[in-house]
């Protein structure tokens, strides 16, 4: 009888897995969200400028060169920029814990407000903010700035 090696085909599996993860997580980009505003919530069918509230966010989707709806709010990965595109006030209530990679408001109206009494916010990134904008947020800040 012949012995068979198993083991350098596991091997090869093991090395074409590892360097799928290692390419997949290379390949993996902080993601743009836009804060469009106009949300409404799902629990009270009212309109919220809640951070949680995912129909006030929108991320762009390259392939389509568009602003999308999202699936989940911003996280550590995401780049957020306030802008006010479909919105009727220019608030933003941090209501939850909140987490963003860039925080950028500088293309906001001056008239923006960021307030709420959200546990904590984690900003892994840049802080641009707007000349004239008000800024209650009661909540624990944290920068934990990593760089690109």
């Amino acid at each position: 009888m012949q012995n068979i090696n198993l083991y350098p085909a596991r091997r090869g599996w093991l090395l074409l897995a590892v360097a799928l993860l290692c390419a997949f997580h290379a390949n993996a980009a902080i993601t743009d969200y836009r804060w469009y505003g106009g949300g409404i919530d799902p629990l009270t069918n009212l309109p919220s400028d809640n951070w949680d509230v995912l129909s006030n966010w929108r991320q762009w989707d390259g392939n389509i060169s568009q602003w999308v709806a999202v699936a989940a709010v911003p996280n550590f990965e995401t780049d957020v920029e306030f802008t006010f595109d479909n919105s009727s006030t220019n608030t933003v209530n941090i209501n939850t814990v909140a987490h963003c990679h860039d925080f950028d408001c500088s293309n906001a109206p001056a008239s923006l407000t960021i307030t709420g009494s959200g546990s904590e916010m984690s900003i892994f990134g840049d802080v641009r903010l707007k000349s004239g904008m008000t800024f209650t947020y009661a909540g624990l800040i944290l920068l934990k700035y990593t760089p690109d």
